[in-house]
């Protein structure tokens, strides 16, 4: 799915380049990826150096895992880190109307329709497994001041100031169809800058026996920019308004 999100950039020829994180990764794939890839300006002249500097933490760590104030970095110097979910349509998401065919524009209405209904998410930072206790946002708030830490400033703006830290930039999800051709089909429905998860902040369980324990910070996907805002957006391409 990277592939596709990297030649729609591509063939936007805007200026803006995705690149792997796989393209200069070191580790032969024995350590988590702390991002999908970085999103630049070709004209950038930090690349380089961002390379250096996740390599360098990428290495030093042995779980892979880049340091909070690399991703500052990255974020300072406008590389910005990319994660892409990709996953398949779930079965309940496709229509169930008799007599539609699957390349009809009812059909495909559909589909996107229902997968609008879905979320972008991201782990909190101080508890990402307790979905047994932890329900909503203020069940994250009650769990996260029993462990006293000290905040900036009152209590919950002090919380999501340190949420956002070490979270990539931009966040997108590709939902993929394997039922209907032998050829890839793939809904690429927008993409979401970190800050958003904060603003309104809510906490969800992920449904299923793999995540049913973990909990996450959501935002819905029909609130998503659309994916070709991502090349002039001006929180992120401020000369390119």
């Amino acid at each position: 799915m990277e592939e596709m999100f990297e030649n729609y950039i591509e063939a936007k020829n805007s200026g803006i380049k995705y690149m792997s994180y796989d393209v200069f990764r070191n580790d032969n794939y024995s350590n988590h990826a702390p991002f999908d890839g970085f999103l630049y300006d070709t004209g950038s002249p930090f690349l380089d150096e961002a390379i250096v500097r996740v390599t360098e933490d990428i290495n030093k760590n042995n779980y892979g895992k880049l340091k909070d104030e690399t991703f500052a970095w990255l974020t300072g110097h406008r590389v910005y880190t990319v994660e892409i979910k990709s996953s398949k349509i779930p079965d309940k998401d496709y229509p169930h109307q008799k007599n539609l065919e699957f390349n009809s524009w009812e059909y495909q209405k559909g589909i996107v329709n229902n997968l609008k209904k879905r979320d972008f998410f991201v782990y909190p930072k101080y508890n990402r497994k307790n979905g047994r206790s932890i329900h909503d946002f203020s069940d994250y708030i009650n769990y996260v001041q029993q462990l006293n830490i000290p905040f900036k400033g009152d209590f919950i703006t002090g919380l999501l100031d340190e949420e956002r830290i070490g979270k990539c930039d931009i966040y997108t999800r590709i939902f993929v169809d394997r039922k209907h051709s032998d050829h890839l089909i793939a809904y690429m429905l927008g993409y979401v800058l970190k800050a958003s998860f904060f603003e309104n902040p809510h906490i969800i369980n992920m449904p299923g026996k793999k995540s049913g324990n973990a909990v996450y910070f959501a935002f819905p996907i029909s609130k998503a920019h659309h994916i070709d805002a991502l090349m002039t957006d001006g929180v992120l391409w401020e000369q390119k308004q």
